[in-house]
């Protein structure tokens, strides 16, 4: 618990009350609410077949529309900028979303919606880790010899500048995520402190997000890696070690 404290203590700004709060209202992104739309809100929330069958959670009729036409998969609504991929994220869909990325493109990954939030982030807030993985690894796939893996690139900062451990779920989808964003710490350029310190428009880390919103395993297990004896901080930390081989 002193840990817990302390943690929160050394993060500046207030826990609650600062900053937008999370979104209340239903987003379009909503199987009930999609249904009871009008044939022209329907438009503008699924503009083509694909996004209708992700609706219908209909994963063969998804398969068959993907396969039809490529640009299917990168089209955007007309609501929030959401591709087809996101939608699925949106609604839960994880075996459409890891069906969807199989048929994308590399550098379609690296899309945001029209607030700045990436895959990553979406899928961070459903805690679908095994999306994250499916991401992480079509990027992986595509770099050269010589390229870096970066997170980063996926894991882009939102409009309000959050990335996604601001939304991890639980402390397992934050886990997963910090051991991407780690698989690039040995490259000196590579902003690894950043994960644990960023902060979003209001000044807040993901502390703050994760106390407002009662996520109290996110806080643990940030507790245990920022204060405990395996963290990077730490002076015998192997992360401390291993960039300052790197650097100096």
């Amino acid at each position: 618990m002193y840990r817990v404290l302390l943690l929160l203590l050394v993060t500046t700004g207030p826990l609650v009350g600062c900053g937008r709060p999370p979104e209340s209202q239903p987003h379009p992104a909503d199987r009930n609410r999609f249904e009871r739309m009008t044939p022209q809100e329907q438009q503008q929330v699924a503009p083509n077949p694909l996004f209708v069958s992700i609706y219908k959670g209909d994963l063969e009729e998804v398969r068959v529309h993907a396969d039809r036409s490529s640009t299917l998969l990168e089209q955007k609504n007309a609501v929030h900028g959401d591709t087809p991929l996101a939608v699925a994220i949106r609604l839960r869909e994880r075996a459409i979303a890891n069906e969807i990325i199989l048929r994308m493109s590399v550098d379609s990954l690296r899309h945001k919606n029209d607030t700045g939030e990436s895959y990553i982030y979406l899928a961070s807030q459903q805690g679908f880790n095994d999306v994250i993985e499916n991401l992480a690894s079509k990027y992986e796939q595509s770099l050269g010899t010589f390229d870096v893996f970066d997170f980063s690139e996926l894991d882009q900062e939102t409009d309000s500048l959050e990335r996604a451990l601001f939304v991890a779920l639980n402390a397992e989808t934050a886990k997963t995520l910090q051991h991407y964003w780690f698989l690039g710490a040995t490259h000196f350029e590579h902003p690894f402190n950043d994960f644990f310190h960023h902060r979003d428009l209001s000044l807040r880390t993901f502390l703050h997000r994760a106390a407002q919103e009662n996520r109290f395993d996110v806080i643990l297990w940030a507790a245990d890696k920022t204060c405990g004896s395996n963290s990077w901080q730490d002076p015998d930390s192997f992360f401390l070690k291993r960039f300052a081989g790197h650097v100096w």
